[in-house]
């Protein structure tokens, strides 16, 4: 059976899930959020100020459109900005939210 680490980003909240993607200095409030609820901004994994990347501000989910290959969800995001392992990108996100494991 799976730890509940594996449901991290099922089990936070949406205003949780906000405040992560603060601290990870994303923001998409200026940007129309489309009806699916996912919206287009700058690349916050490169810095050449396109915007190639959308990204789901309830879930954490994201999509780096200049490569097909990186997306997923709120932890992998917190991997690849921060450089982490999972288990450290999930302690992270835990810190954040005030919770610990």
């Amino acid at each position: 059976m799976k730890n509940h680490k594996d449901y991290i980003p099922n089990l936070l909240r949406p205003s949780e899930v906000r405040s992560v993607l603060h601290d990870l200095d994303i923001t998409w409030q200026d940007h129309k959020v489309k009806a699916n609820g996912w919206v287009r901004i700058k690349n916050p994994l490169r810095k050449d100020g396109n915007f190639n990347f959308s990204i789901k501000p309830s879930i954490g989910a994201f999509a780096d459109h200049s490569n097909p290959k990186v997306k997923g969800d709120l932890i992998k995001l917190v991997m690849l900005i921060h450089k982490l392992n999972r288990h450290d990108a999930e302690h992270w996100i835990l810190a954040i939210v005030g919770l610990a494991l």
